[in-house]
């Protein structure tokens, strides 16, 4: 199926292949800018936020701030969900890029994310901790450590992040949801790598004619990923991300 069939609209909700959604109602979107002829989709934990503080005040995309829920909220749209949205001459007019990650270390970033996140809000007396605990989420975040991550460990993350998945279909939050249409195929410009954000970023800079410094923003802790994960752990992050592994070359 093409990826643009994938969108429908019924008054002022869109459906994408039964999942509903209602614009503006999370977050800042895709960050699209017509007059300057660009798309940043972000692909989280690859430093987006540090690109979306650069790139947000040249924003023209705000009729495209929408999320799924059960796929993707609304600062993390994936591309072909937007090419459903824009006409052929809009999308093809467009220097369209994202950044991806070391699978291994996206998803121990990921971890520490989201684990930190259910931590933080855990109370910390009485009743109030013993009906936060009852959330299986939140007993599973709160009672495992962070590191070291073994099999059922990766397996909980994926499984918590398939509302997050970004494509119908997709079997999980994949990063190649982000670079990739419905049919695998790359529809985007240029995939800068988080190992080399700094270069990459100049990069895309030079291509958009800008002049500026990269905040360094939303960051979750150490690179040093190899310590995060016992050997059962690390396996199972290369069966469940097979397709980004192999997709963008890397390696433990």
């Amino acid at each position: 199926m093409p990826a643009w069939g994938l969108i429908g609209v019924v008054g002022d909700y869109c459906v994408i292949s039964g999942h509903c959604y209602v614009p503006g109602t999370q977050g800042v979107g895709v960050i699209l800018s017509f007059e300057r002829q660009f798309a940043f989709f972000c692909n989280g934990k690859t430093g987006t936020t540090s690109l979306e503080a650069l790139l947000s005040p040249m924003q023209q995309g705000e009729e495209f701030n929408f999320g799924a829920p059960g796929l993707f909220v609304a600062k993390h749209i994936p591309p072909a969900i937007l090419r459903g949205a824009l006409s052929g001459k809009q999308w093809d007019a467009l220097f369209k890029f994202a950044f991806v990650r070391n699978p291994w270390d996206w998803v121990g970033s990921q971890w520490r994310y989201n684990r930190l996140g259910w931590v933080q809000r855990q109370p910390r007396w009485g009743w109030h901790r013993r009906r936060y605990l009852r959330n299986p989420v939140a007993r599973y975040f709160c009672e495992r450590p962070e590191a070291p991550l073994n099999a059922s460990d990766v397996d909980f993350l994926w499984d918590y992040l398939q509302q997050y998945r970004g494509l119908p279909g997709a079997p999980g939050l994949l990063q190649s949801n982000y670079v990739c249409n419905v049919d695998g195929e790359v529809v985007l410009d240029f995939v800068g790598r988080f190992e080399s954000l700094a270069a990459d970023v100049g990069r895309v800079l030079e291509r958009l004619r800008l002049q500026a410094e990269l905040p360094r923003l939303n960051q979750t802790g150490s690179s040093a990923y190899r310590s995060l994960f016992s050997d059962a752990g690390k396996q199972r992050v290369a069966e469940l991300w097979a397709e980004d592994i192999e997709r963008f070359e890397y390696r433990f």
